[in-house]
């Protein structure tokens, strides 16, 4: 399922090893306000992950509090350890767009 996610880069993680490659965690903040007061309603965090081989294009353009756009899709997976069931889901960022 494809994914466009904005906001604020709040994290950039270390690479960690997955499988024969390397990915990264860039966490997007994103803060939501009353249109009537201005006033804080809420925030999420998007933890995003960008293998190795699209981290060299983000890295040009972007750091911690730049504001930006992320495309890229969601995957779930399964995992399963001594007899019970665990779901995971990622988002993995392929394409970046300042804001």
């Amino acid at each position: 399922m494809k994914i466009t996610i904005t906001g604020t880069v709040s994290h950039i993680g270390e690479f960690k090893q997955a499988g024969a490659s390397e990915v990264r965690e860039v966490v997007l903040h994103k803060m939501y306000h009353d249109p009537d007061t201005g006033a804080l309603k809420g925030e999420d965090y998007y933890p995003v992950q960008i293998w190795k081989d699209r981290y060299i294009d983000f890295e040009k353009a972007y750091h911690t509090s730049a504001k930006l756009e992320i495309k890229g899709f969601v995957n779930g997976r399964k995992i399963e350890k001594d007899g019970k069931a665990s779901h995971y889901l990622n988002l993995t960022g392929r394409e970046f767009r300042p804001l």
